[in-house]
């Protein structure tokens, strides 16, 4: 019977062993890329005034420098509009592809900014004119320019749904559906499966020093690997291409994979306590079982 627990102890043992680290970084996933909160969050950390002028300072013609040194004012104008719109399209594409809504049929309004658009295009380009070519050319006509310009070149509505997007970015997005779907199914499993494991471990080993010594070990593993991952990790993006990027981009991505690998971090170091608070303990308590009876494992 002795053999039959020690196999029993170490194939569950292992197996748990091995689920921990899968679970880790199935959560890391699943709170993170498979998050619509973490991805909105994310998003409004980018500086957009800065990385907006990083692309064009050395792109933009000169007659357009005065737009883009104004443009900090309309950013701010349009920010809650931004923010908005990132929001309902993330919310709208992760219920899509997490399998809640039948069709992806998104509709991003532009009638809230496009009167802000327009003021802010006339008193920029009315800024770069003297006072006789106002004069010469009139305000009113200015006005009206511009704002037949943009009408035309905004349109009501972006849609992105079947037909904007064409069949081969939704044969794209159909494949990602069924693979989220393949992963939350196979996370659900893994749960079920590590708590199966711990529950199992405790029935063979039954002994409360042996559960203590034992689950401690194979708490402490995970957490020790993982914890220098973790720090490797953080210094991943300094070895990334992100030359010619703008500064401010660039310090947003190294923000992100920080931000990603987190949630390993603090699982590995849950791991890591866990452990060092059971196998601690184990060395200085007596071995009693959790019920004195006759069995197969005792």
């Amino acid at each position: 019977m002795r053999f039959l627990k020690g196999l029993a102890v170490g194939l569950f043992g292992f197996l748990l062993l091995v689920s921990l680290p899968v679970l880790g970084l199935a959560i890391t996933v699943n709170s993170t890329l498979l998050n619509p909160g973490f991805l909105k969050q994310e998003v409004k950390q980018i500086d957009i005034q800065s990385v907006a002028q990083g692309f064009l300072k050395d792109n933009i013609q000169p007659e357009m420098e005065p737009f883009l040194k104004n443009s900090d004012s309309l950013i701010a104008d349009i920010k809650p509009w931004l923010y908005q719109q990132t929001d309902y399209v993330i919310d709208s594409g992760y219920r899509y592809l997490k399998g809640s809504s039948g069709e992806l049929n998104l509709d991003i309004e532009t009638a809230t900014i496009k009167p802000v658009v327009i003021d802010w295009v006339t008193k920029t380009y009315l800024s770069t004119l003297t006072a006789d070519q106002i004069k010469t050319l009139g305000i009113n006509q200015i006005s009206d320019g511009i704002k037949q310009g943009i009408e035309q070149a905004l349109p009501p509505s972006f849609k992105l749904n079947r037909d904007s997007l064409g069949e081969e970015t939704m044969l794209a997005l159909v494949s990602i559906q069924k693979a989220i779907g393949i992963w939350q199914t196979s996370f659900n499993w893994l749960c079920v499966l590590t708590a199966l494991l711990i529950v199992l471990m405790v029935l063979v080993l039954r002994k409360i020093k042996d559960i203590l010594r034992w689950m401690g070990i194979i708490s402490l593993i995970p957490g020790v690997l993982g914890v220098p991952v973790y720090f490797l990790l953080l210094y991943l993006p300094k070895y990334l291409p992100l030359q010619g990027i703008p500064e401010a981009l660039n310090t947003w991505i190294t923000q992100l994979s920080h931000d990603l690998v987190a949630p390993w971090g603090i699982y590995s170091a849950v791991l890591l306590m866990i452990g060092l608070a059971m196998l601690i303990p184990s060395f200085f308590i007596k071995k009693t079982s959790i019920k004195k009876t006759d069995g197969a494992f005792n």
